[in-house]
């Protein structure tokens, strides 16, 4: 079970790479870091924005300064722009799904579970896939 600390997508993404939550500090500094250094990604209102998000009408996306600020500080809840960066970070697609789901399998494909999660917040239920066994962490 995860710790309500609004860490939570971090936690997930460092149990699934490392099969412990001990890096979730260590992924969200470089997914602050991913974001600073490629604004152009994460900031929709960049004049050579490639925000693959910027034109879905039903995802409110926050302001590059208000995303930036959210995944630097630890304990502070961070949106879809995080789960981007945090992609980028681990090389590798990170599933979200709404409505929450308690455990799903994809034949031929490397998402094999889900793990399911809580914000301490009530906005949302984020679920992330699990990494293929083979998967060896950043690069």
């Amino acid at each position: 079970m995860f710790v309500g600390d609004e860490n939570c997508l971090f936690r997930a993404v460092s149990l699934a790479c490392y099969g412990s939550e001990e890096y979730h500090d260590t992924l969200r500094q470089l997914a602050a870091t991913e974001m600073l250094q490629h604004p152009q990604w994460y900031d929709a209102e960049h004049v050579d924005s490639r925000h693959p998000l910027r034109n879905e009408p039903d995802i409110l996306l926050p302001q590059y300064e208000e995303a930036c600020c959210e995944v630097s500080w630890s304990g502070q809840a961070v949106g879809v722009t995080a789960v981007l960066a945090s992609s980028a970070v681990i090389d590798y697609p990170i599933h979200t799904f709404w409505p929450p789901l308690k455990w799903l399998s994809y034949p031929g494909t490397t998402v094999t579970a889900v793990y399911r999660f809580h914000t301490s917040s009530t906005r949302y239920v984020v679920n992330y896939g699990v990494r293929p066994k083979t998967w060896r962490g950043p690069h």
